[in-house]
């Protein structure tokens, strides 16, 4: 008799779907991309197929390295080709191999793969999937904790706390300049749109600063408002550019407003971009 093939069974929902803020964006399909990571999600690199073995042994050997360029980029190109889960477990599995004196030694490398790579892959590993490996991290959060030494570095124990915590591992963990936690760990607070307002607010106007799609998401509306108010604070062509794809996936009047005025300025590099944005809408 013909056997009949087997359905994959269906994981279940995406762990960052919890998150997701109905009407927040321009389409439910951007919601739901917002509640995943969005924009820190997989991108295509356009080379040659990468199997999971050799995303392993990658993501083995660049958490080793001392500094960790290019590194966001890296996560999400490889999860393009394995998949969160890949990615997840792979992190995960690297520190439950850490022994005390892993946990005191520098090592930016590992710390930009938890913060770009594993932090957004948990959110789209299935649900169940990503509480088991959470519950895994907490021991190994535990772990760094009791090995602790005042004379040494507590990266590891830092950079999960700001992932798995949400505001308290922000408010504890989280890198400061002139009072105000760094945006970029702010990223995995879902727990305190106040608190992500606040800290937006604090940040000064610097020539490298730029508004962070992912925290007007985290932050909400009064986020929105600050960062599309001071959109002309921003230096860089390129972040003006990101401004215009990115907000513009948000409904918010103070969204349209901004990219108006960037379609009314001609200098503004993205001018087009903002041009074509409000034909389209």
């Amino acid at each position: 008799m013909p056997q009949r093939s087997r359905k994959a069974k269906d994981p279940g929902p995406l762990d960052g779907a919890r998150f997701v803020r109905p009407g927040f964006a321009r389409a439910p399909e951007h919601d739901l991309a917002f509640a995943l990571g969005y924009p820190h999600v997989p991108v295509e690199a356009g080379a040659p197929p990468v199997r999971p073995a050799a995303a392993r042994k990658l993501l083995k050997q660049r958490a080793r390295e001392l500094t960790g360029p290019g590194l966001d980029v890296l996560a999400r190109e490889l999860e393009a080709h394995v998949g969160a889960v890949v990615i997840a477990e792979t992190l995960v599995e690297i520190l439950e191999g850490y022994g005390d004196r892993d946990f005191h030694a520098w090592n930016r490398g590992l710390i930009q793969l938890v913060r770009w790579g594993l932090g957004f892959a948990l959110l789209r590993c299935p649900a169940a999937i990503a509480a088991a490996l959470r519950a895994r991290l907490e021991v190994v959060c535990d772990r760094a904790i009791a090995a602790r030494r005042p004379d040494k570095p507590r990266q590891v124990e830092q950079i999960l706390d700001v992932v798995l915590h949400g505001a308290a591992g922000a408010r504890r963990s989280g890198h400061r300049y002139e009072g105000a936690v760094q945006a970029f760990d702010l990223l995995h607070v879902h727990d305190d749109p106040a608190f992500v307002l606040d800290q937006v607010r604090r940040e000064r106007f610097e020539p490298l600063w730029r508004p962070w799609a992912r925290l007007a998401f985290l932050g909400g509306e009064p986020v929105v408002r600050h960062y599309a108010r001071h959109w002309r604070k921003i230096r860089d062509g390129v972040d003006v550019r990101a401004f215009v794809r990115d907000f513009g996936r948000i409904r918010s009047p103070a969204v349209t407003r901004a990219i108006r005025e960037i379609a009314a300025t001609p200098a503004s590099p993205a001018a087009a971009d903002a041009t074509a944005w409000l034909a389209r809408h």
